[in-house]
Order: structure tokens, then C-alpha cells, then sequence
């Protein structure tokens, strides 16, 4: 093998080791910041769940309603 040839393959290697390292190092952060994520998770969940006593106001759908009839409707419906 000639000297540039073994220069290239060491060049090859050489990159292909520091992405591997790159990667594993990605991995490592992303797994460390899913369990630290799940840790704020779990500290951070009810330990009940919460009632609502407070009553929102209901529109009336007489009101709503702004479209006219059509043709096979009629207005002789009966509201309660």
C-alpha cells in the first residue's frame, strides 16, 4: 500500500472514530435529558385529582342563531 493510501485509510478511521464518539456522546445527553424530564414529571404530578365548584354560564342557542330559516324549515318549533 502506497504512503498516500495508508494516509487516506488513517484519515477514514480517524473520522469514522470521532463520529462514533460524537454519537454516543448525543445519545448519552439525550437519554440523561429523558430521565431528567420523567424526574420533573413524576415531582410534578397531582397527588389528587382537582373539582371544579365553579358554574360557567350557558348560552342560549335562541341566540346564537343568526342564520334565517330555509325554505324547509318553519319557526313553529316549540322552545321549552
Amino acid at each position: 500500500m502506497s504512503r498516500s493510501g495508508r494516509q487516506q485509510l488513517a484519515y477514514r478511521n480517524y473520522v469514522r472514530k470521532h463520529i462514533r464518539e460524537r454519537d454516543r456522546r448525543l445519545a448519552r445527553a439525550r437519554a440523561e435529558s429523558d430521565r431528567n424530564f420523567k424526574a420533573a414529571l413524576k415531582a410534578t404530578a397531582p397527588s389528587a385529582p382537582k373539582i371544579r365548584t365553579d358554574v360557567e354560564p350557558v348560552a342560549d342557542p335562541a341566540i346564537l342563531s343568526t342564520a334565517a330559516p330555509s325554505e324547509g324549515e318553519s319557526n313553529s318549533q316549540v322552545e321549552p
